[in-house]
């Protein structure tokens, strides 16, 4: 009897702790699996004897754990944020999602399209300098692509202090120039006008800068420089006779400024020797008349508008021609004149240039004339044998008529024009040597009376 009591207890004790066990579950409304025991915790009843019990006595069987979990409400992410996973850049897109903070939802990747370039301030690439242009360009920030490429102008050259060369005496003009102060580069030359013969007399010109030589003054020497410039003017002229009978002066050097050669300006003086720089573009009539010692003139002038005789009713002797062109009638009438040299820049004769020097028996003709003016030798009684250059392409109207020393001409197979009484009265012409074939020679215009009273000449050809 005893032992069925205790059996009854046992049994009432393990209900009692199912019945707790259950009403936790529910107090809590969650589903929860009750936390391990160990065994060895586990109570327990000691019993004297173990009996089987009574089947109406037997404890019942503990009530099984519930299955099904209580429902929540669903949570509508009103605390949602995007996330950048990756920034996007100009070149590539970029990534994001979104993350509730209460109910710790992610969602899932969305795509970020590119941005646009970000320019960035001009950058300076190289300097401009006064030589070369400089470059600046616009780049994005983020890729350092070159958006925008602008050169920048040259600056320009800073010009400097004149620096002087060489000084000016009175006989040489001195040098000076300009550079830039940047670079270097020389950006202009000058002539410093020679100081020149002290003396000679002037006379201030209409425009109130420059000055005229009028005359000798008190100078006593024999070779006379004339100054490039005087009290701060340029000396651009030498007047009308300035020195005119002025025997004993032999030479005299003009200076770069001197533009204008008054009429007679040398007349009867003692000069020798002359040069007519190429700054000359006016000169007057009879400039060296009655100069009777004078031998030599050297025309580096490019003055060709001459209408009347420079050294008619001279003794020259010799005339040499640097310019361009030797001007129409410069020499014409200059009876004394027996050698002409014409130079390697000459390229054309003018009309009656050596008209009536009846004593011209010598010409040199470079290979770069063109043209043979009309009547350009005309009565040149003196002059025996004549070679034109192969560079003539022309033989213009009586160039050589009434030469009648002329005994053999040479011309070239350029030729293609001969103009009228180009040779007329050359009564001593024997030989015409033709550079060319008879065929080219037949094909040369020839004007009326090209050779009129020419007897007995012969033309030589290449075949």
């Amino acid at each position: 009897m005893k032992t069925r009591k205790v059996k009854v207890l046992q049994a009432l004790l393990t209900v009692s702790l199912a019945a707790v066990l259950l009403l936790s579950f529910a107090a809590c409304g969650k589903k929860k699996k009750p936390a391990p025991t160990d065994a060895t915790t586990e109570p327990t009843l000691i019993t004297e004897a173990t009996e089987s019990t009574d089947a109406t006595t037997a404890p019942t069987q503990a009530p099984t754990e519930e299955t099904t979990e209580s429902t929540e409400p669903t949570c509508e992410h009103p605390n949602a944020k995007m996330v950048v996973d990756k920034e996007p850049t100009c070149r590539i897109q970029g990534s994001q999602h979104m993350e509730c903070e209460d109910c710790e939802y992610v969602g899932p990747a969305e795509v970020i399209e590119k941005i646009d370039h970000i320019s960035s301030d001009w950058i300076l690439e190289k300097e401009a300098t006064c030589l070369e242009q400089g470059n600046q360009y616009i780049e994005c920030t983020m890729c350092k692509t070159r958006q925008a490429n602008i050169p920048i102008p040259k600056t320009g050259h800073t010009p400097g202090e004149w620096i002087l060369d060489k000084q000016a005496t009175n006989t040489e003009p001195g040098k000076t120039h300009q550079e830039c102060d940047i670079c270097k580069e020389v950006l202009a030359t000058a002539e410093i006008p020679t100081t020149g013969t002290s003396g000679l007399a002037f006379k201030q010109n209409l425009d109130g800068q420059t000055y005229t030589v009028t005359g000798i003054g008190t100078c006593k020497d024999t070779v006379i420089y004339i100054p490039g410039a005087y009290e701060g003017g340029a000396v651009t002229a030498i007047g009308e006779k300035a020195f005119a009978g002025c025997a004993k002066v032999e030479k005299i050097i003009l200076p770069n400024s001197v533009t204008e050669i008054g009429d007679r300006a040398f007349y009867d003086s003692g000069i020798q020797e002359f040069t007519i720089p190429a700054s000359v573009k006016k000169i007057g009539t009879q400039i060296f008349f009655q100069a009777d010692k004078l031998d030599t003139v050297y025309y580096n002038s490019d003055y060709a508008n001459q209408t009347a005789p420079v050294f008619g009713a001279t003794w020259i002797r010799k005339v040499v021609f640097d310019g361009k062109k030797v001007p129409a009638y410069v020499c014409q009438g200059a009876s004394g004149l027996s050698e002409v040299v014409i130079g390697k820049t000459v390229t054309e004769i003018g009309n009656n240039a050596f008209e009536d020097c009846t004593n011209l028996g010598t010409v040199t003709i470079p290979d770069s004339v063109s043209a043979i003016g009309e009547a350009s030798f005309a009565g040149c009684s003196a002059l025996s044998t004549v070679t034109i250059p192969d560079s003539v392409t022309r033989i213009n109207k009586r160039a050589f008529a009434g030469c009648t020393s002329l005994y053999t001409v040479t011309i070239p197979a350029s030729m293609t024009n001969i103009g009228e009484e180009a040779f007329s009265q050359c009564k001593k012409l024997q030989t015409i040597d033709f550079q060319g074939k008879q065929t080219q020679w037949d094909k040369i215009t020839k004007g009326a009376n090209w050779d009129y009273m020419i007897s007995n000449y012969a033309v030589n050809t290449k075949g």
